[in-house]
């Protein structure tokens, strides 16, 4: 056998033995859900011209969430894509539902007649089509539609919001005014799939909006608003009074980083009460404003996202890693930053993976299971290629290890060993690692933020080590590629 291949051998033999030893003691409860994240079969789909946004909801009734897709430039198409068992979609019949010149730049999902089946609000600049699903995963207009928003006070929009906001169990619809004075539509829902402004709607607010979230911010049991005014680098609030009516919160508005986009709510912070994770689009940072329960909001850590996700118009929330705690998935703004899941720590504060970004261009995305199997998986629209990437939620994720040592070492120093776990899940590996001269241990220990140092004293000569990990809940075992070190002996100095 050529000597080359021993040491890989080995390596190969001791990796083998170590994971069989995992493998028998393992308890199968232990699995972490969303461990990393993987292509899904045929991955990514191609559905047109300059996809721009994307929605999720189980559209045919089988209990897996399904797509639909926005793309066009002049005359704007939804593509509905259906999910299966597997991982994979495919085309709803009749797949594909025209919007016309009215446009479509946003996306609400909810049943709006009532029926038990979910419909789709497609929001343009200038107009609203409300699609009422037939449970098949097909879709038609309502005869009223498109609802003229332009006649109705706004003066462009790209964003939208669905919640009860006059409790009476009927989805309605907030729509955010790109303009300059900033106004903002509630439509209240009949049950039926018909709209009306609710009473002194729309509410001005002198601020252009550009991002929408709905959450009950002051905990009085009615639905409220959070906008991103962009040019004033704030978040406002406005408050529901249960009959689809807004007012300015009195504590607000409340400050961000320069030119806030995306906004989402969550318990960031494990209280009980909502918060809000906003996008700094000119910084590349993400603002976390931590609600105290009556409408109002203090400063959370700030997290920085980094330059290239300064155009981050999409923002998702979800627990990614089974923790019980809130985690943030943001799309980038080029290339070389691609999509990056941001894990909450509980107390407000979000770290980027350590699996680093996905590739691609992302522009925006939906978080949902969408092949039933417990984990959350991604879906995202690429703008410049006019596709769908579909990303799935693994059982466990991949580890490699690189094994790395002192340089010229003798007999008289200690030899300084690093070992360095890289991993394609989200949070760093932790459990035992060990390193072996042959059959020999030379050193044993656990693996902290995914690293772990050593130092062991070796006889002259050539040594061939290994660092060997076991893995742990969420990642797999794995071995380093062996590591040869020379040592040499020191000379003892003559006695006089």
């Amino acid at each position: 056998m050529n000597a080359s291949i021993m040491p890989l051998r080995a390596a190969f033999l001791i990796l083998l033995s170590a994971l069989s030893s995992l493998a028998q003691n393992a308890d199968p409860v232990s699995t972490v859900p969303s461990a990393a994240l993987v292509p899904a079969p045929n991955s990514p789909y191609s559905i047109g011209v300059q996809t721009q946004a994307i929605a999720s909801g189980d559209f045919n009734g089988d209990g897996l969430p399904d797509l639909v897709v926005v793309n066009g430039t002049l005359s704007f198409t939804l593509t509905i894509l259906l999910a299966t068992r597997d991982g994979e979609f495919v085309p709803a019949p009749g797949n594909q539902l025209s919007v016309g010149e009215v446009g479509s730049v946003a996306l609400a999902v909810a049943d709006f007649n009532g029926d038990g089946i979910l419909d789709i609000a497609s929001l343009g600049q200038l107009a609203l089509t409300i699609f009422v699903g037939d449970g098949q995963g097909g879709f038609s207009p309502t005869p009223f539609s498109p609802i003229d928003i332009y006649a109705l006070g706004l003066f462009g929009s790209d964003a939208i919001g669905v919640g009860d906001f006059n409790g009476d169990g009927n989805p309605d619809l907030v729509i955010v005014d790109l303009d300059t004075a900033g106004d903002v539509l509630v439509l209240l829902g009949d049950g039926k799939g018909n709209f009306s402004p609710a009473p002194g709607s729309p509410t001005h607010t002198g601020q252009a909006a550009k991002g929408v979230a709905v959450a009950d911010f002051n905990m009085d049991g009615h639905l409220d608003v959070a906008i991103t005014y962009g040019t004033a680098n704030q978040v406002g609030i406005l408050l529901g009074d249960g009959m689809g009516r807004l007012s300015p919160d009195p504590k607000g508005p409340f400050p961000t980083g320069d030119y806030p986009l995306a906004i989402v709510p969550g318990d960031f912070n494990g209280d009980g009460k909502p918060d809000l994770a906003v996008v700094n689009w000119s910084q590349g940072t993400m603002s976390v404003l931590l609600g105290d329960g009556t409408g109002g909001f203090v400063p959370g850590p700030d997290t920085n996202i980094a330059p290239d996700y300064i155009s981050v118009e999409s923002l998702a929330v979800g627990d990614m890693d089974g923790d019980g705690i809130l985690d943030l998935v943001l799309p980038g703004g080029n290339k070389s930053a691609g999509l990056a899941v941001l894990l909450g720590d509980g107390k407000g504060g979000f770290e980027v993976s350590a699996s680093g970004p996905l590739p691609g261009m992302p522009l925006a995305l939906t978080l949902a299971d969408f092949n039933g199997d417990g984990r959350l998986d991604v879906a995202t629209v690429d703008y410049s290629e006019g596709t769908v990437s579909v990303y799935l939620g693994a059982q466990s994720a991949e580890s490699s290890l690189t094994l790395t040592a002192s340089e010229n070492p003798t007999t008289s120093v200690p030899v300084a060993l690093s070992v360095v776990a890289h991993t394609s899940g989200f949070r760093a590996p932790t459990g035992t690692v060990t390193i072996r001269d042959g059959s020999n241990v030379v050193a044993t220990g656990n693996l902290v933020d995914g690293a772990a140092r050593f130092r062991a004293q070796f006889t002259a000569g050539e040594h061939t080590l290994v660092a060997v990990y076991l893995g742990d809940a969420r990642t797999t075992g794995s071995a380093s590629p062996p590591l040869t070190i020379n040592v040499t002996d020191v000379p003892r100095r003559r006695r006089r």
